[in-house]
């Protein structure tokens, strides 16, 4: 019995010895996998951020460009159309604002339709036809934000299915005033949500990757892949409507991403406008 205990007890030390190089292996694998893992993350991350960068500028151009035609016109408006509605309703038989509208619009692959709106919603010229169909557009969230107020600068309308096309549709306006600072009407731009969906999808970028456009408040407005169920809703999960709503640029990992995977997103707001771009992978 004695010989028996002394021969196991080398062999439990070495049972030992194996049990404590196997649990000194994997500590040292986990420590360099969770290394990689960081390591991963964070080139992806700077990734995202670098690529959202240069989606979000590309974007603002966008706007920008219908934003400088809509203010561009408002600001051609000839004195005599300002004095009144009335006066401003008389560019619905000017042939010639109709044919200068349309140029305008063809020269911004993004804008989709440019109108005079006169200050008690009814469309006045359009560039899809003249003379313009009979539109009432009075409850439209354009002309109910500017009618009573000057803001100054452009407003961006929420996302809505446009009466002509059906296409869901964000609108540019700004005001035409009278002399004495009231309304005559407005110049709305429109652009098809569709131009950002096209856009992104032309990106050649890596599988898993999702792009998306929002209203500040977590509306949104496009995505690729496409989720055209959601578009016009809330679609972000409430960490990242939080973040966005508190910085204008960030990168969250979101567990309940629009598609239902797990994502690592990166945003960032336009400057001078209510719009949010975002990149993320799975």
């Amino acid at each position: 019995m004695l010989r028996l205990l002394r021969t196991n007890r080398p062999l439990q030390r070495i049972g030992a010895l194996g049990v404590a190089v196997l649990a000194v292996l994997c500590g040292g694998t986990a420590i360099v996998l969770n290394r990689l893992h960081d390591e991963t993350l964070a080139e992806a991350t700077l990734g995202l951020r670098t690529l959202n960068a240069s989606l979000a500028e590309q974007t603002a151009r966008a706007i920008e460009g219908i934003d400088l035609t809509v203010g561009g016109i408002a600001e051609q408006i000839p004195l005599e159309n300002r004095r009144s509605l009335e006066a401003f309703k008389r560019l619905r038989f000017e042939r010639q604002v109709y044919e200068i509208l349309k140029a305008k619009a063809s020269s911004l692959p993004q804008m989709e339709a440019l109108s005079l709106v006169a200050a008690d919603g009814n469309l006045v010229n359009f560039t899809r036809q003249f003379p313009a169909p009979t539109l009432d557009l009075s409850q439209r969230d354009y002309v109910l934000a500017l009618k009573d107020a000057d803001p100054g600068q452009a407003y961006v309308s929420r996302p809505t299915k446009s009466i002509v096309t059906g296409e869901w549709t964000l609108y540019i306006a700004r005001r035409v005033n009278t002399p004495d600072g009231g309304l005559a009407g407005l110049v709305v731009g429109a652009i098809r949500l569709s131009y950002f969906e096209q856009f992104y999808r032309s990106l050649h970028v890596e599988p898993g990757s999702g792009f998306s456009l929002w209203w500040r408040d977590g509306m949104l407005l496009a995505r690729f892949p496409p989720v055209p169920e959601k578009v016009g809703t809330i679609a972000t999960s409430p960490g990242v409507a939080e973040q966005i709503a508190r910085f204008d640029t960030g990168t969250y990992a979101t567990p309940r991403s629009i598609d239902g995977k797990d994502r690592i997103l990166s945003f960032q707001v336009l400057r001078n406008y209510p719009l949010v771009v975002g990149v993320s992978r799975t």
